[in-house]
C-alpha cells in the first residue's frame, strides 16, 4: 500500500512512498508544457503546464506515480489493494485503462516489469 503526506506551514510540503517490491521502470520524468497525451482509445490532450515526477514511460506516454505541475499543483496515483472501488467505463467518456496501458509495456507486469522471480 501507498502513503502520502501533506504538511502545510507557511510553505507546502508534499510526499510519498512507493510500496513495490522491485522497480517498474519509474524515473524522474519532466513533461513540457503543450504535451500531447494519447490514451489507449483515441482520445487525446494537450497539458497546459509543465510538469515534474516520478513516471514509467511507455511509448512515450509518462504513467505518473506523482507529480506536480509548475503552478505547484500536485497528485499522487496511490494504491489501495483490496480497497480500492472502480466505477464501470461509460460508453462514449474516455477513461484511463491501465490493463491497455500494461499492454503497451511490453506485455509484462504492471507498467512493463516483471516481479515474478523476486
Amino acid at each position: 500500500m501507498c502513503t502520502a503526506v501533506s504538511y502545510h506551514t507557511k510553505d507546502h510540503y508534499f510526499g510519498r512512498n512507493l510500496d513495490f517490491e522491485c522497480s517498474y521502470g519509474e524515473s524522474v520524468t519532466i513533461t513540457p508544457r503543450r504535451f500531447l497525451f494519447s490514451l489507449p482509445e483515441g482520445a487525446e490532450f494537450r497539458t497546459k503546464y509543465a510538469m515534474i515526477g516520478m513516471a514509467h514511460v511507455a511509448e512515450g506516454t509518462p504513467l505518473y506515480y506523482d507529480v506536480v505541475n509548475e503552478k505547484g499543483l500536485a497528485m499522487a496515483g496511490l494504491l489501495f489493494a483490496g480497497n480500492a472501488v472502480y466505477q464501470k467505463r461509460q460508453e462514449g467518456k474516455a477513461a484511463l485503462d491501465f490493463g491497455a496501458m500494461r499492454n503497451r509495456s511490453r506485455g509484462k507486469g504492471a507498467f512493463g516489469a516483471d516481479c515474478s522471480d523476486r
